[in-house]
């Protein structure tokens, strides 16, 4: 960033007051430096100049700024330029007599706003030169929402039409074990079932919790899984929800009844997506018995989740390795996936997509991509790194660990939704989606 002001006296200085918590994170970030900004007395009108990391979260954080200049008396007016130097040029053609020149990075969930102030006054003897003035440099910092991580996404090289607004479904009071997603009740929009360590929910497409089951009424196994690990699937005619923990010696069969779900049978297999699965004593892994009919292939290693979209299925191991399959699986199998991933059909093509979390062991702030099915099958046929290959998508790094997901369409226009089930810092949970975006 350039300056054309003489700077005779510079102060440093990490913002402290705080928006409510709940303000959304620009929105409390644009707030902090028109504060200070107030402070420093600037002459007004001021523009305001953003650089950032995406056009998105340029554009965003200018506006919000202004707003918030304009609320102090201080007439906040974007200036949109290719860079510093022809933003204050700009800004004195404009009689704006103070220019806020602001740089935003994003680094892991922080959201930093470095900014100065430059005065744009001119006077006769100082020809094009501005005055020396006073200056103050000052920096506020947020932690990333996730519209901030959707905004600051970047767009796959070659890509530039696909991107995803994000949303928190519901908050858990335990890390997610497992999802499925489902039209119940027939109108087009899916109920969602969460599995936690020792409680089954089951969800409106809006996130209000229809039923609970707790499973603690359970026996527990004789050999408990190192980690909460289980599986969920609804079955239909009539629609029920089966599910297997690892914690506990037997699932159950539940039938949705009003506000209830009540128990109709004890079940050792769960049936997903046309094969059943079991899960193996005392481990973090699922047991595939039977695929479409036929036995199964030979198990590339330890098989922590599946799904499927028509005769396309997502096959992914806990080595980090995966595979998409059609019809009878294959060894072929490609690397770099997580537990946090699953196929969905984002644009209502007919066409599936993979949507993948990193293999990353116990990420701070997980990170997503997106790959058409055809990609991830090329891939594992050459045993190649998916996660290094060109996605349709990569989004910015979600605030927590994905430790599973699902897709379902959520708000019945014929496109699926990701569902993720996130395990947070402080050791609850929560259920975020991401949902296409129309522009």
């Amino acid at each position: 960033m350039t300056c054309a002001a003489v700077v005779t006296s510079l102060a440093v200085t990490v913002l402290s007051a705080a928006p409510p918590a709940s303000a959304p994170a620009l929105e409390q970030l644009a707030k902090k430096v028109a504060e200070h900004t107030a402070l420093a007395q600037p002459e007004a009108p001021v523009g305001v100049y953003v650089e950032a990391p995406t056009p998105g979260l340029q554009q965003a954080f200018a506006t919000a700024f202004a707003s918030a200049l304009t609320s102090r008396q201080l007439a906040g007016v974007t200036v949109v330029a290719p860079e510093t130097t022809q933003a204050e040029a700009l800004a004195r053609t404009r009689d704006l007599r103070t220019l806020a020149e602001v740089v935003l990075s994003l680094s892991g969930t922080t959201l930093t706003a470095q900014t100065s102030l430059v005065s744009t006054w001119v006077n006769f003897w100082s020809g094009n030169a501005a005055a020396s003035v006073s200056a103050q440099t000052f920096t506020a910092q947020v932690d990333a929402d996730l519209a901030v991580r959707a905004l600051a996404a970047v767009p796959a090289t070659g890509q530039t039409a696909l991107a995803f607004d994000p949303g928190i479904l519901t908050r858990l009071p335990q890390p997610p074990v497992a999802l499925a997603a489902y039209d119940v009740d027939g109108d087009k929009r899916a109920e969602v079932a969460v599995l936690m360590e020792d409680a089954l929910w089951l969800l409106a497409p809006d996130g209000k919790v229809l039923a609970t089951y707790d499973l603690r009424v359970l026996p527990r196994a004789v050999s408990v899984s190192r980690e909460p690990f289980g599986v969920v699937a609804f079955i239909s005619n009539p629609v029920r929800v089966v599910f297997l923990s690892g914690k506990y010696a037997e699932g159950q069969c539940l039938a949705f009844a009003g506000k209830e779900l009540k128990v109709t049978s004890p079940v050792s297999q769960v049936s997903v997506d046309g094969f059943f699965v079991g899960l193996k004593p005392g481990v973090n892994s699922l047991a595939a018995d039977v695929y479409f009919g036929k036995p199964a292939s030979a198990p590339i290693a330890p098989l922590t989740a599946t799904s499927s979209r028509g005769p396309v299925t997502l096959f992914v191991y806990a080595d980090g390795t995966g595979q998409v399959v059609r019809g009878v699986g294959s060894l072929a199998h490609f690397r770099g996936i997580g537990s946090g991933s699953t196929l969905l059909d984002v644009d209502g093509d007919g066409q599936a997509e993979v949507l993948a979390s990193s293999a990353r062991h116990f990420p701070a702030d997980d990170e997503l991509k997106l790959f058409s099915a055809r990609t991830a099958e090329s891939v594992g046929a050459k045993r190649g790194d998916l996660w290094n290959s060109a996605p349709l998508w990569q989004g910015a790094a979600t605030k927590g660990r994905v430790l599973t997901a699902a897709a379902g369409d959520l708000d019945g226009d014929g496109k699926e939704e990701a569902l993720l089930g996130v395990w947070l810092d402080d050791g609850t949970g929560e259920l975020q989606f991401l949902k296409k975006a129309d522009r």
